[in-house]
């Protein structure tokens, strides 16, 4: 995960509309024009589903297919920052299970989370991109949150080409991981908040010993 600078001033523009004959009010896709001509769709309400093309803002969610999980932005506690993180959607109090972006904060509520061109999730805000993902794909990608409160990017065929489950925080949910791959040189630990209203990797750490002596610290 890492975060570089984005050329080109953007703007949101918001439009809502009441459906005729409904008293229902509907949020439609929204978009915003980057100076190159490119367009963003802006997510709709009521999905588990971030598509290609589409950003959440902070004042958007989405939500898992059985409402068991939320994602969206959250500012910890009394903290003026944001992150993107996943918390249970039933819980009456905020409890968050995941976090995308632990070791970089953003401070400006026009920040949003999108499925960039190039495939992946990033967090834009200004001229600032923060990468969720890195990976290659030469297809449209799009990321959903399951109902196990794994949030996935998938291509067209519907294969996983990344998973939050790969990359824990401090939770361990049924599904996830706690060890050490030798082969792929891949660590599944879950490492401690700074703080209650910091999220960024504390002081303590669980993680199965990779020199294989069967052990957990």
């Amino acid at each position: 995960m890492k975060y570089q600078g984005k050329r080109g001033p953007w703007c949101r523009i918001f439009l809502e509309e009441i459906l005729k004959g409904r008293s229902v009010e509907r949020r439609f896709r929204l978009t915003s024009r980057w100076a190159t001509g490119f367009h963003w769709q802006f997510v709709d309400a009521f999905t588990d589903t971030i598509l290609q093309g589409q950003s959440l803002t902070t004042s958007q969610t989405i939500i898992s297919a059985a409402g068991n999980f939320e994602l969206g932005f959250f500012s910890p506690g009394k903290s003026t920052k944001y992150y993107v993180g996943i918390w249970y959607k039933k819980f009456s109090e905020q409890t968050i299970v995941w976090v995308a972006n632990r070791d970089y904060s953003f401070i400006n509520p026009s920040v949003v989370l999108t499925v960039s061109t190039d495939g992946n999730l990033e967090i834009l805000e200004g001229k600032i991109s923060y990468k969720v993902t890195s990976i290659s794909s030469n297809s449209n990608t799009s990321a959903t949150l399951l109902d196990s409160g794994n949030l996935v990017l998938r291509n067209k065929k519907s294969d996983v080409l990344w998973e939050s489950f790969d990359y824990p925080s401090d939770t361990l949910l049924p599904g996830m991981k706690l060890g050490y791959d030798k082969r792929a040189g891949k660590t599944w630990s879950l490492v401690s908040w700074k703080s209650r209203e910091d999220p960024s990797p504390g002081a303590f750490s669980i993680e199965h010993d990779a020199n294989e002596s069967s052990q957990i610290f």
